[in-house]
């Protein structure tokens, strides 16, 4: 799979202001706490500043509910609340159970709904497409137009995100309108480096310490509203959906709406003053409904965001690929040169891509650039080890 870059400041943007301030912050932290969910943590925090919804689809033991906790108990006076959906699940599970003293009284069918997802700032429901048809109504409600129906009123919730999970994608035309309301969507998988394992075996599960409040979270919405949309983000737009109907991926139009939202929380949390095609990165998250459809909508996304950025991470991909497949121990003074060589090419490469562009583009190649430097340095100490140098 094509190397994802991460949101960073571009170079040269305006100062953050508070708000902005403190979600970088966060998001410092939720990825120093959460070793190679980098990725993860940059969906979650553009789908909140969105006001949208989240779905991770992986196996379980991934740490999906971790993150999510990690993220509310970052927030002095958010409310989080969690369950695991089962197809035998009750309504009382999620929307309390009924308040029998009104009943028996007034006959009123109300719930008590104290701890329970009406009144959560933050939820996690794991195994989501098991969602059965007495919960499914209320839920689509709740997640799409933060409404619950109690005892035949109408209540506003004052959810701000609902983070879920599943180890398998929704079947059925009801559950199809539940995935929809999912804008951002992730793949999960187990760690794979030796320090996030070494980290998985030895530490206690990651928190982060309390450093804002939902008025921050608030407050970044409405900045991330407010970001103009540069004068080719709506001619780009129309190219992308034109390409991905091409390829037989068709979006609807209620999504690519709410996509604009998207782009601008993303373009935000990049430090940027207004949305540009370099944001439609983010898009990768939101446009698939298989997995087997991302890798090709990360390509059609990239291609169209930077050509320049796409074949950054091509020449990245190619060489470390090829550093990847040396041994992590014993010789490699064999294979070890020829890569060596390859590695300079790349980074050579890489330096004129970046010398031809500004802005957000050259902030996502410096880092790439950067890792090839430390892996060429690190090559050579090998090599120059073994030959006695």
């Amino acid at each position: 799979m094509t190397n994802v870059v991460q949101f960073v400041p571009a170079v040269g943007s305006k100062p953050a202001s508070p708000a902005r301030a403190k979600v970088l912050q966060l998001r410092a932290a939720l990825c120093s706490a959460f070793q190679e969910r980098d990725e993860i943590v940059d969906a979650l925090l553009s789908a909140v500043v969105a006001g949208e919804h989240i779905v991770m689809l992986g196996p379980p033991g991934t740490g999906k509910s971790a993150i999510a906790r990690a993220f509310c108990g970052a927030m002095s006076d958010a409310t989080y609340f969690e369950w695991l959906l089962s197809r035998y699940s009750e309504p009382n599970e999620l929307f309390g159970a009924i308040d029998l003293p009104k009943w028996t009284a007034g006959g009123i069918y109300e719930r008590q709904s104290s701890g329970m997802l009406p009144e959560a700032h933050v939820a996690f429901l794991d195994e989501i497409f098991k969602a059965n048809s007495s919960i499914l109504n209320a839920l689509l409600a709740i997640v799409n137009e933060r409404i619950f129906h109690d005892g035949g009123k109408a209540h506003k919730v004052p959810l701000m995100s609902v983070v879920a999970a599943s180890n398998e994608l929704p079947e059925g035309p009801e559950l199809e309108a539940l995935y929809d309301r999912f804008l951002v969507r992730v793949q999960v998988e187990y760690v794979r480096g030796q320090s996030a394992f070494e980290a998985l075996l030895t530490g206690a599960e990651p928190t982060v310490p309390t450093m804002m409040s939902r008025a921050d979270i608030e407050t970044a919405q409405h900045e991330a509203a407010a970001l103009p949309l540069g004068a080719d983000v709506l001619e780009s737009l129309f190219s992308l959906r034109n390409v991905l109907v091409a390829d037989g991926i068709v979006v609807s139009d209620r999504r690519w709406k709410k996509l604009v939202q998207l782009l601008r929380a993303y373009a935000y949390l990049s430090g940027d003053s207004q949305v540009d095609p370099i944001h439609f990165e983010v898009l990768r998250h939101a446009l698939w409904r298989d997995p087997r459809e991302a890798a090709k909508i990360h390509t059609h996304v990239t291609r169209l965001a930077s050509p320049v950025l796409l074949e950054a991470l091509e020449v990245f991909d190619a060489i470390m690929e090829q550093v990847s497949g040396l041994p992590s121990t014993g010789p490699v003074k064999d294979n070890g040169p020829a890569i060596g060589r390859e590695l300079k090419k790349a980074i050579k490469r890489l330096g004129e891509l970046g010398a031809t562009q500004s802005g957000p583009v050259a902030t996502r190649i410096e880092p790439l650039a950067a890792q090839l430097k430390a892996a060429h340095a690190a090559l050579v100490a090998r090599i120059s080890v073994e030959l006695g140098l």
